[in-house]
């Protein structure tokens, strides 16, 4: 068994030094929160986008941009038949002590999700900024998935701090902080946990998910003081030609609540009150003994304790 410690004057490397800085220091972009450092916009035919000057540290590496600059090479065409999810990073290099900007291309999927990417101190270590939604055969991506694919969260006072809108990193050392400047919410842990919501506008709610098959309406959520809140209002489309029985829709992971939730009180179908479930376990939101005609609404705003309310 050997015992290395690294850190006293002479011992530490540039990729020791790294992980020293990781542990301590987090990172992210740097400078004038919330404004336009290493922002990303379209750039029209090119399957890429323009970044914006501006400065990011990564564990021992303080990297500026001073010029607009886009990705040294596009995005391949995507002829797949199925859209797919473009990320923009700046890339650090410790083998060849360089930084760059670098689109990763997405995998084609009906539900496509973001590309994974590196970040190893010492290592390879990649920075997000934007992510782009491209569809089959599309030239460039749409000014609206860019303008709601912002990546870039901030190092503020060694947290990592994101405005309401952007899109939560997928993991994420120590704390995560929305929107710090006005305490709204304070979103965080250790480990990974994938945020699958945005925030609409500056109301504070989140799009959660779609309604349940044969259903039509929406569902949105907030957290604030370590409580769920969610506001649904479906309507029925056709009338069956039995009874609805019981139908469930899974909640994004972020959502569930830290114990099981039973309610039958709040929750209406049609005109008939109905047995609300919600598993800690699987997020699983399931509605019992329902019957209901074509146009009736089935709603309600249940509260339940957020599972990481104690972080």
């Amino acid at each position: 068994m050997a015992i290395d410690p690294v850190g006293f004057v002479g011992t530490v490397s540039e990729t020791e030094f790294s992980k020293i800085m990781g542990a301590v220091g987090g990172h992210g972009v740097i400078g004038g929160y919330g404004g336009t450092s290493l922002a990303a916009a379209r750039v029209a035919g090119a399957r890429n986008m323009l970044i914006q000057p501006g400065e990011c540290f990564v564990p021992g590496v303080h990297v500026t941009m001073d010029a607009a600059a886009s990705a040294s090479s596009a995005a391949p065409a995507n002829t797949s038949g199925l859209p797919r999810i473009d990320l923009m990073v700046m890339r650090i290099n410790w083998t060849t002590h360089a930084a760059a900007l670098i689109m990763i291309a997405g995998t084609p999927s009906s539900s496509p999700e973001p590309p994974a990417y590196n970040q190893s101190p010492g290592v390879v270590f990649d920075v997000p900024l934007c992510q782009g939604v491209l569809p089959h055969s599309a030239a460039d991506y749409s000014a609206t998935t860019i303008a709601q694919g912002d990546r870039r969260t901030w190092l503020v006072d060694g947290l990592l701090a994101q405005t309401a809108d952007s899109v939560a990193p997928t993991t994420f050392p120590g704390r995560l902080v929305t929107s710090p400047d006005n305490g709204k919410i304070l979103l965080g842990g250790f480990g990974s946990e994938r945020w699958t919501f945005r925030a609409d506008s500056d109301t504070g709610w989140y799009d959660a998910l779609t309604a349940p098959a044969g259903f039509g309406g929406t569902m949105k959520a907030r957290i604030r003081n370590g409580m769920v809140k969610v506001a649904f209002n479906w309507t029925k489309l056709v009338t069956p030609t039995g009874s609805d029985v019981d139908f469930s829709v899974t909640l994004p992971s972020a959502l569930w609540p830290g114990g099981g939730v039973d309610i039958t009180e709040t929750i209406w179908a049609g005109s008939s009150p109905c047995r609300l479930y919600i598993s800690a376990g699987t997020g699983s939101m399931g509605f019992n003994d329902v019957t209901m005609a074509a146009g009736q609404i089935i709603s309600g705003s249940p509260v339940w304790h957020y599972r990481y309310a104690d972080l």
